[in-house]
This record gives structure tokens, sequence and C-alpha cells, in this order.
């Protein structure tokens, strides 16, 4: 469990954080930037956005909400744990 939990904490947050993007969305070529400035993400905000995801994947209404959220979301399109975070994805 504590392995599972390092690898949460250094690949997701550090890579969206480092790099604005974990290797799947540099794949998919789309980045995570901050909504009114589109720069780069901070550390603690990337760690926020991660553990949002992480806390809505466990409870189950909030799971599948957050990830439909950004159907119907406008103007950005922003998932939930993108609004509790101020960022947005963008493509490249």
């Amino acid at each position: 469990m504590a392995w599972l939990l390092t690898t949460y904490v250094l690949y997701f947050p550090f890579s969206v954080w480092r790099f604005g993007s974990t290797i799947g969305k540099r794949i998919c070529k789309i980045r995570i930037v901050r909504s009114q400035s589109a720069r780069p993400t901070g550390f603690w905000r990337a760690m926020g956005r991660e553990t949002f995801f992480f806390v809505a994947a466990v409870i189950p209404v909030l799971g599948l909400l957050n990830p439909l959220w950004c159907c119907w979301d406008k103007p950005y399109q922003q998932c939930l744990h993108d609004k509790v975070a101020d960022t947005v994805v963008i493509t490249l």
C-alpha cells in the first residue's frame, strides 16, 4: 500500500506539475494548465486535482459524475476535479 501511495504522489502530481502532462496525456497531445492564465500548474494544485480525482472515484455517485461533468459543462468542458483545482485541459 505504501508503494502505491508513493507512486501516486510521485507520478501523477509530479508529472502534471513538471511537464504539464503524464505519459498518456503526452501521447494524446493534451496538457493541464491553469484556467485563468494558461500557465503550468503548481505542484500543490496538481496534487489537489489528483487527490480529488482519487477521492471522487471511491464515492459512488461522485465517481460517476466526475468524469461525465465535462459533457455538459460550458464553456471549458471541465470535469469536477478540474473545477476544484481551477485547471483546464488543452490540446497541443
